[in-house]
């Protein structure tokens, strides 16, 4: 995935944490769609960090083909992000680790959308053809979509985080 092809916006997003981000993002979908180099370099990719009524969600642009979408759109909600699942403060690089998860969840998202696993019909998401209704919360973590999501984010993160300081020697800020 070409990194031109990878915009963020988002206000107190220094450049180096912007870089992270776009640095995220493209080993995620690169190391889940490893022989799909000519598909990757097709895609864009903005990554919007505001305010959202969850921590993420991983969409097509509006005006992308609903078949073959190519033009994602991912938004995090950071301050959805400050505290961990008991409900304490996270440090500062906690926060940063859970933004690079919830980044890495939304790949695995963006990476079924272009594989066709899970497409978007009459306003209804179907994985595999199979549309499952959705009444909870419990029902919600229970689809195979997200079963696939949740179960790859850690993984993902983890993967990234050991190669970051790599790409950090060659990354001029």
């Amino acid at each position: 995935m070409k990194y031109d092809m990878i915009k963020v916006y988002g206000q107190d997003l220094n450049s180096k944490f912007r870089l992270q981000l776009k640095a995220c993002a493209t080993f995620s979908l690169a190391r889940m769609l490893p022989k799909r180099k000519r598909l990757l370099d097709n895609v864009s990719l903005d990554i919007h960090v505001r305010h959202h009524d969850c921590e993420g969600e991983a969409r097509f642009k509006d005006g992308d083909n609903v078949y073959r979408p190519r033009n994602f759109q991912i938004i995090i909600d950071k301050h959805r992000l400050v505290k961990d699942d008991y409900q304490r403060e996270c440090s500062e690089t906690e926060h940063a680790h859970k933004i690079f998860e919830t980044l890495c969840h939304e790949c695995v998202h963006v990476k079924q959308y272009l594989t066709n696993e899970l497409t978007l019909r009459t306003g209804n998401l179907f994985w595999k053809g199979h549309h499952y209704d959705v009444e909870s919360m419990l029902d919600y973590h229970e689809t195979p979509y997200e079963i696939e999501a949740y179960g790859r984010q850690r993984g993902l993160l983890l993967g990234f985080l050991s190669i970051i300081s790599e790409l950090e020697d060659e990354i001029e800020y």
